[in-house]
């Protein structure tokens, strides 16, 4: 198609168009991202962003790592440690997560209370949609 040749003249990596399974989309990254962590992708849509909104989004990229390092920490401790000092090493390492976790909830709540006005206003404009649809499905009816 004509249509798509200005994205094609950038060579992109692959290129699909047509439906696709979703279990295959949600599979097709597995190659690139690390097995045994739990990884997920999400976004939110926003006109503009704050400096406090960036703030936080950084912050949340550093609580990402951290969870990383301390997956692999406690691979190295299982590895060089047995005994107690395994047991300490790895109550310091929960004890540090836990701290992180609450941390990571706090930061969430503060991004939600700023992505609100947002969210109130793609719910309205679903809410038109879904009115909409019903219009349209009711006059199809009286038309026909």
């Amino acid at each position: 198609m004509q249509v798509f040749q200005p994205i094609r003249n950038f060579a992109p990596a692959f290129e699909h168009i047509g439906s696709m399974p979703y279990p295959a989309l949600q599979s097709m990254f597995d190659p690139l991202l690390p097995s045994g962590l739990q990884w997920y992708w999400k976004g939110d849509f926003v006109n503009q962003l704050s400096d406090e909104a960036i703030t936080l989004h950084l912050m949340s990229d550093r609580h990402k790592d951290c969870k990383q390092q301390r997956h692999t920490q406690r691979q190295l401790l299982s590895e060089t440690l047995t005994g107690d000092a395994l047991t300490t090493a790895l109550e310091q390492l929960e004890q540090a997560s836990r701290r992180d976790g609450i941390e990571r909830r706090q930061l969430q709540r503060r991004r939600d209370e700023l992505l609100q006005p947002c969210k109130q206003i793609i719910d309205n404009a679903d809410m038109r949609i879904q009115v909409c649809k019903v219009y349209e499905a009711v006059l199809s009816v009286l038309v026909s």
